[in-house]
């Protein structure tokens, strides 16, 4: 028998967090009390699975469950070499861990010596100070005196033209009086004369206007003359007796 420990935990389902140590050279899980691991899920089978030990570690079969067991996703169609670490499906809810036990964890831990270096000192070099710099301060230009201001905020004077005196006994002529200006609101506006254009326009509609007068008029005469012409003629007629043509 294998000295190497192994153990299924439970990661998600209704015993999440259970974790069963596989000390036996087969294991059977299922829904069933009677089984090596009860599983408490209505989706596994009665017997669902069984893990056999081998010289290589634990196989997996499926015993024919409804569902299926599946790993790392995948669903078995045959035994299958567990490997530590690898994922168990036997319902949509409930997965479970094959792992190494924790004796054997143990037992491949190895410790390493530990070499402890001892700390080395520097040797701190002397900080030289530098020797003082003179500041240099500004130079400060001495305020003007009154002399000074007034010479500068003096304003320019303007130089006045000398009046000239007109000569004893010149006469002046009156100013003119100013003339009074039309106010602009009683100016007369004239009519603008109108163009030879606008003339031109007054002829050609005029002379429009005459021959529509005629085309209709005409129209009229032969209108009557058509099937009126004892009314047409009927003045005419009259004058001609009265001058004794008829």
């Amino acid at each position: 028998m294998s000295a190497t420990k192994y153990t299924l935990a439970i990661r998600t389902g209704p015993q999440e967090g259970t974790v069963f140590d596989l000390d036996k050279e087969t294991v059977i899980l299922g829904r069933d009390v009677t089984n090596d691991i009860v599983l408490a899920d209505a989706e596994v089978s009665r017997r669902h699975s069984r893990l056999t030990l081998s010289p290589q570690g634990y196989v997996l079969e499926d015993l024919g469950s409804t569902n299926g067991t599946f790993v790392n996703g995948e669903r078995l169609t045959g035994p299958h070499l567990l490997i530590p670490g690898e994922q168990i499906g036997v319902s949509q809810k409930l997965v479970i861990s094959f792992e190494l036990g924790t004796e054997a964890v143990a037992e491949t831990v190895t410790v390493e010596p530990v070499v402890v270096k001892a700390p080395t000192h520097k040797l701190e070099e002397p900080v030289v100070e530098a020797p003082p710099q003179e500041v240099e301060e500004p130079a400060v230009e001495p305020l003007p005196t009154k002399v000074e201001k007034q010479a500068v905020e003096a304003p320019p004077k303007t130089l006045e033209e000398p009046l000239i005196e007109a000569p004893p006994g010149t006469e002046f002529a009156p100013a003119a009086e100013p003339v009074a200006q039309r106010p602009k609101e009683f100016e007369v506006i004239k009519e603008a004369a109108p163009t030879d254009k606008k003339r031109r326009n007054r002829w050609i509609l005029a002379g429009i206007g005459c021959v529509v007068l005629t085309v209709v008029c005409g129209g009229i005469l032969l209108f009557m003359d058509a099937n009126y012409d004892n009314i047409l003629y009927a003045p005419l007629n009259a004058l001609m007796r009265l001058l004794g043509f008829q």
